[in-house]
């Protein structure tokens, strides 16, 4: 019988993915890295869609538009780190 936390996902052969897909992730985030060693959101994006992983990438570009707002108007509570 089929568990619960199963139903509505989709198959998958690596824990969340096809192997396919997989690749082109890994891939993805090594070439968006930059040489300080952090990851480039639009690099990120443009390499997900060129891997045809436009879903991932939609959300990438959504995740770069949430940043740049919070960027514009952060908290006021300096005892918090802002990301």
């Amino acid at each position: 019988m089929r568990s619960q936390a199963g139903i509505g996902t989709m198959p998958t052969t690596t824990n969340g993915g096809n192997d396919m897909q997989v690749a082109a992730l890994a891939e993805a985030l090594a070439g968006s890295r930059r040489p300080d060693g952090a990851i480039s959101l639009h690099e990120l994006q443009i390499w997900l869609s060129r891997a045809g992983l436009e879903e991932l990438a939609r959300a990438v570009a959504s995740l770069a538009r949430r940043v740049n707002v919070a960027t514009q108007d952060p908290p006021e509570d300096p005892g918090h780190p802002w990301f």
